[in-house]
Formats: structure tokens, C-alpha cells, sequence
């Protein structure tokens, strides 16, 4: 839950203070203790932090035999340390935010499908490979869909 405040004064365990008038900022230090108190082991860096194929397949919730398709396909800029390729994150984050909005609309896709397909909206259905919906059904869950996320975005 990030909270929204117009400044924040932050007080380190020594005593020392200092204010953070920065909206942006304030979000990231909030953020960041919202993702502590659910238990979560929040990292932050910077766009030009250089991350090992291990740690960008981990924000990208991947293997790395799929990390490495990614970059022959072009998907993901990389360069090679030696033998290893190495990752801007600012690049990784750009890719997670393509991959996310991919997934959002695709599972907004499928659930329009199903409930304009007079099935029930069970997990099982959306999930499952061998269901066909009507080419009516499809025409109208891709309009309604789209339509939706342009309202989202």
C-alpha cells in the first residue's frame, strides 16, 4: 500500500535526519516499506545497475535458458563480460513492464472470451488449452478488451 505524501523526513538510527521533498522519492521510500512490512526482501537500482544473468532471470520470474532465447531474439540488450553476458536493469525493467502489459491484456482477453461465451468463469475453463470459443465471441472479447485497457492506460 504506498502512501501518498508531499514530503517525508527520514530518521536515521543514529538520530540524523534529513527531509525527502521529492514526490518521486517519497513513493520509492514508501514503496520500498511496504514491500518490507508484507516480509518481501525489497532491492532497488538504478537504470545503469549491471546485473548477472542469474539475478535478471529472477526479476523476470524466468529460467535462464529462456533469458538466453530472449536475447537471441533481440528482446533483451545485453554485453558480454568476458564469456557472461551482463544486463542493464534498466533494460530488464523495460522488458518486465512489456511482458506485464502483455499479460494483463491477454488475461483480460481470455476472460472476456469465456463470459461472452455463456461459459462459467472458471479457473479451469480460462485456463484451459482445448477450449474454442465462436469467432463472434473472439471479435467481440478483442473490441471489448481493447477498450477496456485504452480506458486503463
Amino acid at each position: 500500500m504506498v502512501r501518498s505524501w508531499e514530503h517525508a523526513q527520514l530518521v536515521a538510527v543514529d538520530g540524523t535526519t534529513r527531509s525527502v521533498r521529492s514526490p518521486e522519492a517519497v513513493r520509492l521510500v514508501a514503496a520500498v516499506l511496504d514491500a518490507h512490512e508484507r516480509g518481501e526482501q525489497p532491492a532497488v537500482f538504478t537504470r545503469q545497475h549491471v546485473l548477472t544473468t542469474t539475478e535478471a532471470a529472477d526479476l523476470l520470474a524466468i529460467s535462464r535458458p529462456t533469458l538466453y532465447k530472449l536475447c537471441a531474439s533481440g528482446q533483451l540488450p545485453f554485453h558480454m563480460a568476458g564469456r557472461d553476458r551482463r544486463f542493464l536493469a534498466g533494460h530488464v525493467h523495460a522488458l518486465l513492464q512489456v511482458r506485464s502489459a502483455h499479460l494483463s491484456k491477454s488475461s483480460a482477453y481470455r476472460r472476456c472470451l469465456v463470459a461472452l461465451s455463456d461459459v462459467s468463469l472458471d479457473e479451469d475453463v480460462l485456463n484451459d488449452p482445448q477450449y474454442v470459443p465462436s469467432s463472434r465471441a473472439r471479435e467481440a472479447a478483442t473490441e471489448i478488451t481493447d477498450r477496456l485497457l485504452a480506458g486503463l492506460t
